[in-house]
């Protein structure tokens, strides 16, 4: 799935690679099958016990309909959920990728793998690879859901005899041709489906980084403990924000308001929260210009991508300046 989103993958993140065979046989957990098994089952109940509190959250206990039609309900259900799933992906990919770098020099065999002339970044890289692989199950699980909510969102789309989309951009400020409401929308829709894995990137490539400049374990840990904080309160506080904002409990300037959206949807959920049309139309009406949001987490993912790129180098570097 990865690879038809992102096109051909570079030599380095092929699994014919022996650099990335060799991390990835050595991640492998050595488990018997009796605890394999307890791991898939621990990790289905995990997310059934995620859906579950879903429902319950979406039904206020089972006490009312989880929408007012099954697309809404659908999206409320999965909603926290895929959130919390996109909070323990992050934070795994900053844990694993530090750890796989500090778990070498505590065996000794970091300089080992450093050896050829370009020893240090495609060490680099190839772990930067085998975390994707290692994240491969949630990172999916993530996108199939979105998957299925664009699916949900082009099913209500046809409601209205094909005008819904017409109705919801009625009111909106700037006025725009339907074809180009669309455009924003299709745009929209691929950014959703990039960020999960450019957000990933970006934060493997983080942990790379963290771990190539700290020899020292207590840094490392130090600067990864600021990172969950950050991590955990920034999507909470734009969240409540958001949340207040379009129940009318919090009044905002247009420019401001504009900003904690962006930021919401760039920093938190990533776009979920516009995969629901009814959401996503109040938003629109609300924020002036706010329909450009798609445009604008394009160039965010984009973004994401360079950085990565970017603080790639500079773990490379780190890493032949420091060992």
């Amino acid at each position: 799935m990865i690879k038809r989103l992102l096109g051909e993958l570079p030599t380095w993140a092929k699994l014919e690679h022996p650099l990335l065979r060799y991390e990835l046989s050595r991640q492998k957990p050595h488990e018997s099958r009796s605890s394999r098994r307890w791991r898939v089952m621990g990790e289905v109940l995990l997310f059934v016990l995620l859906i579950l509190g879903g429902l319950v959250y979406a039904t206020l206990f089972f006490t009312q309909p989880a929408g007012d039609n099954w697309t809404r309900g659908f999206w409320r259900v999965f909603f926290f959920p895929t959130l919390i799933l996109q909070i323990i992906l992050s934070l795994s990919a900053i844990y694993l990728s530090v750890e796989s770098v500090n778990g070498e020099r505590r065996r000794q065999t970091w300089d080992n793998l450093r050896v050829t002339e370009v020893g240090a970044e495609m060490t680099l890289r190839t772990r930067f690879a085998a975390i994707f692989y290692r994240l491969r199950i949630i990172l999916i699980t993530i996108i199939v859901i979105r998957v299925a909510m664009i699916a949900a969102l082009l099913w209500e789309l046809t409601s209205h005899r094909g005008g819904y989309l017409d109705l919801l951009t009625a009111t909106i400020t700037p006025e725009m041709p339907l074809p180009l409401n669309i455009a924003l929308l299709a745009g929209f829709l691929s950014a959703a489906l990039l960020l999960p894995i450019t957000q990933t990137g970006l934060e493997i490539s983080l942990g790379l980084l963290i771990a190539a400049a700290f020899r020292n374990r207590t840094y490392a840990v130090i600067c990864q403990m600021v990172y969950v904080v950050l991590r955990v309160s920034i999507p909470y506080v734009l969240l409540l924000g958001v949340t207040r904002f379009m129940t009318g409990e919090l009044a905002l300037s247009e420019p401001v308001a504009w900003g904690l959206f962006s930021s919401y949807t760039a920093f938190a959920d990533q776009g979920l929260l516009l995969l629901q049309l009814r959401d996503a139309g109040e938003i629109w009406a609300l924020i002036p210009y706010s329909i450009f949001s798609g445009i604008l987490l394009l160039v965010y993912a984009l973004a994401q991508s360079a950085l990565s790129d970017f603080l790639m180098a500079l773990a490379v570097k780190r890493a032949e300046l420091t060992e």
